[in-house]
């Protein structure tokens, strides 16, 4: 049963123009100005000891008034959710523009999934906010498609080409310099099967997850990219292309670098989750 807001959710949300195939996030190029409309970027606070830490994550604005986003963003095993703000609009993180919107979210509009565990390695890492208030859609600010129209029918099919964006880490190591300019990988999505073999079967969920690989070299979500889009390029019409967001970027495969401090860039995939298993718990809230 289509959700009763389907149609005019799918006239609304995903216009972009064509990405450009040679662009990526980590040690790659930047995005166009306003070429990722729905992109958000989360500034997150946790209170450790009296002590409150600030940490970047993405989110992609899929309503009017939603943000989808990984629940590890937002929820810690050893600290307590201090703060979340986030910033529309945004390209150049410092350089304000007059379109751009800010808002302080209360604490109880941050909805994680009832079954995320921050304990566990796979499952369940998403999250929605609701903003204080609705947005009226412009040129650099707009919604992504959800995954509806049966756009994942082929993920067994290897080889298709997504897109992942983000503001993270532009070298592979843990004091890495986060991006203040917007940044977008393409990469290949692996079939399930591959991701298991891959990743192995204790640390991948078939169920709630997908991974990709990277195309060319560099071009890998790292830290900072968490919660940020997975996004498959599509017609919907023979007029029109949709963008959809198929994942959520939600972690790295354990390392096998030999220096500690190295991640991102080890060579194997990276792991989202899959948005198309979490649609009927998303348009719930939504629709709320």
């Amino acid at each position: 049963v289509k959700p009763r807001n389907e149609e005019k959710m799918l006239t609304e949300c995903g216009v972009v123009e064509e990405p450009d195939l040679a662009t990526r996030v980590f040690g790659g190029r930047f995005a166009r100005p306003g070429q990722y409309p729905w992109m958000a970027l989360l500034n997150v606070g946790f209170l450790y000891s009296n002590k409150v830490e600030t940490y970047r994550c993405g989110g992609s604005l899929i309503s009017n008034r939603h943000v989808l986003t990984a629940a590890h963003c937002v929820r810690e095993v050893r600290a307590k959710l201090n703060s979340v703000t986030i910033r529309l609009g945004v390209y150049n993180l410092v350089k304000h523009n007059p379109w751009e919107k800010i808002y302080d979210i209360c604490l109880k509009d941050v909805i994680v999934h009832h079954q995320y565990d921050p304990k566990s390695l796979t499952g369940n890492d998403i999250s929605v906010i609701r903003l204080p208030e609705q947005i009226t859609f412009m040129e650099h600010i707009r919604p992504i498609c959800l995954p509806f129209n049966n756009v994942m029918d082929n993920y067994e099919d290897e080889g298709l080409f997504v897109f992942a964006a983000g503001w993270g880490r532009t070298e592979p190591y843990s004091n890495g310099r986060l991006s203040d300019v917007l940044k977008v990988s393409n990469e290949t999505l692996l079939s399930k099967r591959t991701c298991c073999e891959k990743i192995g079967v204790n640390y991948f969920n078939t169920d709630t997850e997908l991974c990709t690989t990277y195309n060319f070299h560099g071009g890998v979500t790292c830290q900072g990219d968490s919660g940020g889009p997975l996004m498959k390029i599509k017609g919907h019409t023979p007029y029109s292309t949709k963008a959809f967001v198929i994942g959520i970027t939600a972690r790295e495969p354990p390392s096998k670098s030999e220096n500690p401090k190295r991640s991102c860039a080890t060579g194997s995939p990276s792991i989202y989750t899959d948005v198309s298993a979490y649609l009927d718990w998303i348009l719930e809230i939504i629709e709320e």
